[in-house]
């Protein structure tokens, strides 16, 4: 291999030195300008100097590659952002239309097939050529860790600039489109809302549009991200999003990307309550989501600003806490958060007290949607192993103390179980003993109205009428001490599920015989004696009362 290689240079720089000769003895316009700007031109002339001579012979101009990437390389380092700029598209250019070919892979030197490079015609240039391959391959590698460090820069402009040509390069060459992948998905963790969006809309564009065949590629790549540690609530929710859009089809590919996803889901929803739990148990821990401090007392992001604590003029009540008012200077509300919760650029997200209750409700919504919408995909056979395996967990967490998580595990188990057109009785058992719990009627209004509506829901798909009416009965009589609002909800909720289903009026017009409501058993005592005498003395006096009143007229 070592002997083929040397081949392989030798033959390169002969071509090298005799492009150059032609050069020399060119006396164009053109090759004198190139000539000059080369010399001492500016940083930009420098830049199309090189991409021109690239352009024109890429073997031969290798140079013109490797200087090029030393250009963008030093800018990055040394803070020439401009020159970073221009560097980025000359070379996105150059690769995707002069370097990378469009249908294969590039190869290293030492993957050719070199034992049978002997018996083929042209050996000298046959491993020339092999060899600028290598050098492009490795030249292609340089360029991609460039961009991924330029995705990474405070400048917005650079940020975008970058993640745009990552973009460009993944959807019309399939070189390093591993690294191409992991930098776009990395950006849905970014920050500013901006640069995130434009992520997931790129990740969207690739499976969609450019590349269909790599759906289930993506959306391993994003949840593996979402599961890495101290990744944060608003790239997690970023990522659902981004995930509910994925088309989906009927085929054997699209069977298997819905149970994928549906597991993901779920995955994500344990992961996500876990925290909560946690950030709930140990208020003043260490938390991972964003690299905050103290458990959910964290710095709170606003398209990609964090806010400082202590406030710069009047006031300076926020600080680090999660209930002060924050100061009012030009470092805005605090760290605290003020009297809102958190907020990561447009998701809006509970505070800390509440999201220890439960998985913040957007992210369960969002969870939701991609439930709901992949599970008719997922293959029948599959339908069942897939539901048996997630429901205990659910299960468990819908019989929890905390009321949050046991609404929305709920909620999750009816979505499961509307798709499959099935009823299951430990459903109505959980949502029955939920009703009960003592903050049910008592929480803050969204954990209530979250109760009722899951309670209409699931009466309106239950087809036993007794449990039905069971589960009414028990809501009213939460209601009859729960506060107002509770109270006219579940009124309310009662009224339109008797228009639903009229049937069930008959249990409040007609008592049922032979027993109660309860069906308990009613005893009766007999009358005593002085029962009797009391009762004859009372009807000896109406008597009386009766001919008074005759003999008067």
């Amino acid at each position: 291999m070592d002997e083929k290689e040397r081949v392989a240079r030798g033959a390169l720089e002969e071509r090298t030195a005799a492009y150059e000769r032609l050069q020399a003895r060119g006396n164009s316009a053109d090759t004198r300008w190139l000539s000059a700007v080369r010399a001492s031109g500016t940083a930009a002339d420098k830049i199309a100097a090189a991409t021109v001579l690239a352009q024109e012979d890429p073997v031969a101009n290798l140079k013109s590659l490797e200087s090029l990437l030393s250009l963008l390389e030093k800018a990055r380092v040394k803070g020439g952002k401009r020159g970073a700029v221009q560097a980025v598209a000359a070379l996105q250019e150059l690769f995707r239309d002069a370097l990378l070919p469009p249908d294969r892979k590039l190869k290293y030197f030492s993957e050719q097939p070199l034992t049978r490079a002997a018996d083929a015609p042209n050996e000298r240039k046959r491993l020339m050529y092999w060899h600028v391959e290598d050098l492009v391959k490795r030249a292609y590698s340089r360029f991609v860790n460039a961009l991924d460090a330029l995705s990474r820069d405070p400048l917005p402009v650079l940020k975008e600039k970058s993640v745009k040509a990552v973009y460009e390069l993944l959807r019309s060459r399939p070189e390093n489109e591993k690294a191409l992948l992991d930098v776009i998905v990395n950006k849905l963790g970014d920050p500013q809302r901006r640069t995130a969006s434009n992520a997931a809309h790129f990740l969207l564009e690739i499976v969609s549009k450019e590349h269909p065949a790599m759906k289930r590629v993506v959306a391993r790549e994003v949840e593996a991200f979402c599961f890495r540690r101290g990744v944060g609530l608003k790239a997690q929710y970023y990522a659902a999003v981004l995930l509910n859009q994925f088309p989906l089809n009927h085929g054997e590919d699209g069977k298997k990307l819905a149970s994928q996803l549906v597991e993901f889901y779920f995955s994500l929803f344990k992961v996500l309550h876990a925290r909560s739990k946690e950030a709930m148990e140990n208020p003043g821990g260490q938390g991972d989501d964003d690299g905050g401090k103290g458990g959910d007392k964290k710095a709170r992001w606003k398209d990609g600003k964090k806010s400082s604590g202590g406030g710069g003029g009047r006031g300076g009540r926020g600080g680090r806490g999660g209930g002060g008012r924050g100061g009012r200077g030009a470092a805005g509300r605090g760290r605290g958060g003020g009297r809102g919760g958190k907020k990561y650029g447009d998701v809006k997200l509970a505070p800390a007290a509440a999201l220890g209750a439960g998985v913040d409700a957007r992210v369960v919504s969002a969870l939701l949607t991609g439930v709901n919408r992949a599970f008719p995909y997922v293959d029948p056979d599959a339908v069942e192993p897939l539901v048996e395996k997630i429901s205990p967990s659910l299960f468990a967490i819908a019989h929890s103390p905390n009321l949050g998580g046991a609404l929305q595990a709920l909620a999750l188990l009816l979505q499961l179980l509307s798709a499959r057109n099935a009823v299951s009785d430990r459903f109505y058992r959980a949502l029955y003993a939920t009703m009960t719990h003592p903050s049910a009627s008592r929480s803050s209004s969204a954990a209530a109205g979250q109760l009722l509506s899951l309670t209409f829901r699931a009466l309106k798909d239950d087809p036993n009428p007794s449990r039905a009416a069971a589960m009414i009965k028990r809501l009213l009589q939460v209601a009859s001490h729960a506060p107002a609002p509770f109270a006219c909800g579940a009124l309310m909720l009662t009224s339109e599920f008797l228009k639903l289903k009229p049937g069930h009026w008959d249990a409040v017009r007609q008592p049922r015989e032979g027993a109660d409501a309860d069906d308990v058993e009613t005893f009766v005592d007999e009358d005593s004696e002085d029962d009797e005498d009391e009762k004859t003395r009372r009807d000896e006096k109406k008597k009386k009362k009766k001919k008074r009143g005759g003999g008067g007229e």
